[in-house]
């Protein structure tokens, strides 16, 4: 991952930690997309380290933020943030989120 822009680090009961972390927006080699790495330390089953991908920046880092928030919650882990529930992690899209991270280039979703 390149630098990160942003951290969070979510507890369990017994204390011990998972970590998510957002890279940069990074230009897709054809200069056509954009890709935001994410990873996430410290779960049961082990490190997870993906991208999502936007037609922009913008759209790449917010798919980011959803899909990583997705990832944690079908963890099914008791995690909290700052002593509360995590929820500030999920983002809901009209209709099926699969769907919209399917659309091809130029495509927009409705």
């Amino acid at each position: 991952m390149n630098t990160p822009i942003a951290t969070r680090t979510l507890s369990r009961p017994d204390g011990s930690t998972v970590e998510l972390q957002i890279g940069t927006p990074v230009l897709d080699h054809d200069g056509e997309g954009w890709t935001t790495p994410w990873s996430i330390t410290g779960l049961s089953g082990g490190r997870v380290a993906l991208s999502s991908g936007g037609m922009d920046s913008m759209q790449a880092l917010v798919f980011a933020l959803a899909m990583s928030g997705a990832r944690l919650s079908a963890e099914g882990e008791e995690l909290t943030f700052l002593g509360g529930p995590p929820e500030l992690l999920t983002t809901s899209f009209p209709g099926d989120p699969d769907i919209s991270l399917e659309l091809s280039k130029g495509e927009s979703p409705e």
